[in-house]
């Protein structure tokens, strides 16, 4: 499938059409004496650096600037989320969110880039299974490890990279947390909101039913935090439990 992930690494972000999506400007196919043949893609510069390589420089990240990459990343999600392919007339998911994948350029404005597994979804459809894996398995929730996919997908994926950069390392619970379906306790030494807390641990919930569903519900508790410590929903206790555990 080499060939027709280089086809929607540049045929997707072209189709999205959107200033924090890097536009591809054209596709090289080498065909060499012997072997097979060698493709390569031009994409437009970027000035900057990836999400990853600022993790690696310093360890971690600021819980002001992972705050402001939050509300400047999902917006582009929520763009991706809501476009339709013509050609098909499914949804699209990135299906591969993670530091490396976040570029941030030199005002510090994200990019999204590498869109070579991304997939496409029926609205309306839960997910749809495919063959194998697509993303990579740190970042994935469980859904995505059979091939599934849709935007609540990728909205796990970006708290997760969200945790990565505030604790400046992958922490092996994440996963651990699966088999007890419920999402991964922030560490007490992680000065940020109660409100903030919530918010990630429902980003990441490997409970697809518990979890943000869109980019879109993210951006509202972000913007009205008050709310979620007050409010008495389902979900809430059931995340927490009824002994109203701190956030």
């Amino acid at each position: 499938d080499s060939i027709g992930s280089y086809l929607r690494e540049v045929q997707i972000p072209n189709l999205l059409c959107h200033p924090a999506i890097p536009q591809y400007e054209d596709v090289l196919r080498l065909e060499p004496d012997s072997g097979l043949p060698i493709i390569g893609i031009l994409r437009s510069k970027i000035q900057g650096q990836s999400l990853k390589e600022i993790i690696d420089s310093r360890r971690s990240t600021s819980p002001s600037e992972v705050l402001e990459l939050l509300k400047k990343t999902l917006p582009i999600l929520a763009h991706i989320h809501d476009q339709t392919d013509n050609r098909t007339g499914h949804k699209i998911v990135h299906s591969d969110i993670k530091p490396a994948n976040i570029i941030l350029d030199i005002d510090g404005n994200p990019k999204l880039i590498d869109f070579g597994v991304a997939r496409q979804f029926q609205p309306g459809h839960t997910f749809q299974h495919t063959v194998g894996m697509r993303g990579t398995l740190d970042y994935c929730p469980p859904e995505q490890l059979t091939g599934g996919g849709v935007p609540a997908s990728d909205i796990y994926s970006l708290g997760v990279t969200v945790i990565h950069a505030l604790l400046g390392f992958m922490p092996p619970e994440l996963r651990e947390n699966w088999r007890k379906s419920e999402p991964f306790t922030i560490p007490k030494d992680i000065e940020i909101s109660k409100e903030f807390t919530l918010i990630l641990r429902k980003m990441i919930h490997p409970n697809l039913e518990w979890r943000y569903q869109n980019a879109d519900e993210v951006l509202d508790d972000l913007q009205n935090p008050s709310l979620l410590v007050t409010q008495s929903s389902s979900w809430y206790s059931w995340i927490f439990g009824d002994s109203g555990e701190s956030l």
